[in-house]
């Protein structure tokens, strides 16, 4: 759902690049590093908001990206420019109840 909507308004990531994590998650999940389990929870939280699912799975999914960010910069400090990708889908989650919330992470 994210892809198809979210993605398509704004680009923040590659299909194909996403749909190879999200394979390989399923398939071998000790290839996929933090970062990107972080990533592809916060995609699923942004996905969740165009679909008919209960809200408290996309507070999940947004909960366990979040938990996680730290941890993943800590694996990999070097490369770290994923964040910015992971801060636009914590941004693009917040619900519309929580957009002053949205100015603290983007600055004004």
């Amino acid at each position: 759902m994210f892809l198809d909507y979210q993605n398509t308004l704004f680009y923040v990531c590659e299909r194909d690049k996403v749909q190879e994590v999200l394979n390989l998650m399923y398939e071998d999940a000790g290839q996929v590093s933090l970062a990107w389990f972080c990533q592809m929870f916060l995609i699923f939280a942004v996905g969740v908001q165009f679909d008919d699912v209960d809200e408290e799975e996309g507070v999940a999914y947004h909960e366990l990206g979040r938990k996680y960010i730290d941890e993943a910069l800590d694996e990999d400090p070097e490369n770290n420019l994923w964040v910015v990708r992971a801060m636009l889908l914590i941004c693009f989650y917040q619900p519309p109840t929580k957009w002053t919330t949205l100015w603290i992470y983007l600055g004004d």
